[in-house]
């Protein structure tokens, strides 16, 4: 399945945050030690490692579409005009409800 091309530059958006999330959880996770700040939150990081680095990635993700909004043509995607289609269309009134 591909992406539509307005899609493209949202998921490669998300992807780098959560490669970067993941690498931030590694160099916490090494060097940790070092921040004292960080030392009651280690077990909680150690045991929830995957939720540790999608709360980094929405966070990363948050940040980014603050400091880079996304462009006018990604943000409100209209349907075309040919593609609507009406809900009652090839049904006929059977009966004078009335």
């Amino acid at each position: 399945m591909e992406a539509k091309p307005e899609k493209q530059k949202t998921l490669g958006r998300l992807a780098l945050c959560v490669i970067l999330a993941a690498g931030l959880y590694a160099a916490l996770d090494q060097f940790g030690g070092a921040v004292p700040q960080l030392e009651p939150c280690r077990p909680w990081l150690r045991e929830n490692k995957v939720q540790a680095i999608a709360i980094g990635a929405a966070v990363l993700f948050g940040a980014s579409l603050l400091l880079f909004p996304l462009g006018e043509e990604e943000r409100f995607v209209q349907p075309p005009e040919e593609d609507a289609c009406d809900p009652c269309d090839g049904y006929e009134q059977v009966c004078d409800l009335s």
